[in-house]
């Protein structure tokens, strides 16, 4: 028996600073509720011909706490502080207990948009006032399983038996992009909650079909999910351990108490996170630190 797949209604696009639009697939709401959890957020830029400039950079920097933060760039290239995040290459930032973060956008003479995956996860209790760190990988440096007529390319946590670069904050934690057709079982983590994005094609389960820039999730369940892919379909999965704790939410951070929430607001106003240009061997072992979210 396959999981229940639940499925997500896209919000109305919005311009991240002026640089990519991007559609948002996972409510405050829902979020907060803990249906998804520990998923926060899930926002998808599709890859767009632009129809005049654009300013290289998004939103100003800004400083988050509490919680994990993945952009894969799925077409085309996008900047940050740290450099090109070109095609297949992904980015992992752990705020943990506070980085500041610099805008993310694609470069000004680019004639495309790029095509970005976004994803907020959250992190129990015990962790959210770990050291924050930045992970940045190429596409080439995340290996590729074979799975029936579908490749799939592994970024983080062990999948058939591959297991990607990145080191997530929370053990268990997994993402993978599926390129392919026909009928597949999806490697899930029975006790993880699944996020599941089309990038391209369709994707169907149980009869219904989902079609680009759609994402729906599965509570944890079954081992696998029994999808059927039409041609050249592209998916983005991605599973993590659901949290029990309360989920409060005050702006850029996400912590369990509303005098948590106020001490990160004071920690950032006494300068207690300091920029470091968003490259990963900036970051030192203390509570000054920085990224590119």
């Amino acid at each position: 028996m396959s999981r229940e797949a639940i499925a997500l209604e896209p919000e109305a696009p919005y311009w991240l600073g002026g640089a990519v639009e991007v559609t948002p697939h996972v409510t405050e709401a829902l979020a907060t509720g803990g249906a998804a959890s520990p998923f926060l957020a899930l926002d998808y830029a599709p890859a767009r011909k632009r129809e005049g400039p654009r300013r290289s950079y998004g939103v100003d920097t800004h400083p988050v706490r509490g919680f994990e933060v993945v952009t894969l760039c799925l077409e085309g290239e996008a900047r940050d502080a740290g450099g090109p995040i070109k095609e297949g290459d992904v980015r992992w930032l752990t705020a943990g207990q506070g980085a500041l973060v610099e805008g993310l956008g694609s470069p000004a003479r680019a004639h495309m948009d790029p095509a970005l995956y976004r994803l907020r996860v959250n992190v129990p209790r015990d962790l959210k006032m770990s050291p924050p760190r930045l992970q940045r990988f190429e596409a080439r440096d995340a290996p590729v399983v074979a799975l029936g007529d579908c490749m799939l390319r592994v970024y983080a946590g062990d999948v058939c038996g591959v297991v990607g670069p990145v080191e997530p904050e929370v053990d268990g934690t997994q993402l993978y992009v599926v390129d392919g057709s026909g009928q597949v079982d999806l490697p899930l983590d029975g006790e993880a909650t699944a996020l599941m994005l089309i990038v391209r094609g369709t994707c169907t389960v149980d009869g219904v079909v989902f079609g680009a820039n759609r994402a729906f999730y599965a509570p944890p369940g079954e081992a696998s999910m029994q999808v059927t892919l039409a041609a050249s379909t592209k998916l983005v999965v991605a599973l993590a351990l659901p949290t029990t704790d309360p989920v409060v939410v005050g702006g850029p951070f996400v912590m369990t108490s509303a005098t948590e929430i106020a001490r990160a607001y004071e920690d950032f106003l006494h300068g207690r996170f300091n920029a470091t240009g968003g490259r990963p061997e900036a970051y030192a072992s203390d509570s000054d630190s920085s990224a590119v979210e």
